[in-house]
This record gives structure tokens, sequence and C-alpha cells, in this order.
């Protein structure tokens, strides 16, 4: 998948920021990814 990709649906202002969302661990991303979810 493109990081810019993941970037936008993120939010994020940068890459940094993403790569280091795509760095923790799995159920932390998890998480964050379902309290920010732009879809529903």
């Amino acid at each position: 998948m493109d990081l810019r990709h993941v970037r936008d649906n993120f939010g994020h202002a940068s890459i940094a920021t993403t790569s280091i969302c795509l760095h923790t661990e799995v159920d932390v991303k998890h998480e964050a990814t379902q309290e920010r979810h732009r879809i529903g």
C-alpha cells in the first residue's frame, strides 16, 4: 500500500508521523485506527 494513501486516510500532516504509527505494536495500531477511522 502506498504510504501517502495511509497518511491521507489517517489525516497526518507528514509521512514521518505515519511512519511512526506504522512501526508501533499491532494492537496499538488497531486501537488507534478504530478510534480515528474516518469511515462511519
